[in-house]
């Protein structure tokens, strides 16, 4: 009597201390939860724009830069002579402005770094497919089928077998032009001249 009695103890407080636990723990949840509201709030604090704004907007000197970019793209036959001598001042702002910017070195780096992890990820997922794809074509070169006819058909026309075969020498070109299209990467970037580490 005397242990049935300790034992419900010990299991009314075993489940006493887990009902608390999960409360307070779905209360740090609820916490967090409010806090992660709160700043995704903060951050989501955006410029909204409205019909005066757009109504200003019009109005600033972008808008007939554009119009000048546009103009020399469509001089008459007649109006050659005067429409270039005029358009010359006028389109040289623009390609100034128009420029591409350089990329930083960071930003380069970045860019050669992604493009080197996606094909390192195309190439491994060539790797594994091809690896599978052997696997396979062993496994049908040892089993036993079941259906007579099936065996008595493979054992003369190794139909299954043979695109297998096909299937797998295609998967082989894929890793290759994979493994090349990384090498071409790597001699892009030895051709301008930058870091070699960040084909790693």
């Amino acid at each position: 009597m005397r242990y049935a009695r300790t034992f419900f103890l010990t299991v009314l407080w075993a489940v006493v201390g887990m009902s608390l636990t999960t409360t307070l723990y779905s209360q740090s949840l609820v916490e967090l939860a409010r806090q992660e509201r709160a700043k995704k709030a903060q951050e989501g604090a955006v410029k909204v724009y409205t019909n005066e704004d757009v109504g200003s907007a019009t109005s600033s000197p972008a808008a007939p830069a554009a119009a000048e970019t546009q103009a020399p793209a469509a001089p008459t036959p007649g109006a050659a002579p005067q429409a270039s001598g005029a358009a010359a001042p006028a389109g040289a702002q623009p390609s100034q402005t128009a420029e591409p910017k350089e990329k930083t070195p960071a930003e380069l780096e970045k860019e050669y770094r992604e493009k080197f992890a996606q094909l390192r990820d195309k190439l491994s997922y060539e790797e594994k497919k091809a690896d599978v794809m052997q696997r396979e074509l062993n496994l049908m070169q040892i089993q036993n089928y079941s259906d007579p006819n099936v065996a008595m058909r493979e054992q003369y026309a190794r139909t299954e077998i043979n695109t297998r075969t096909q299937e797998i020498e295609a998967q082989k070109q894929a890793v290759e032009q994979a493994k090349q299209a990384i090498a071409d990467l790597e001699e892009e970037l030895r051709r301008k001249d930058l870091p070699p580490g960040w084909a790693r």
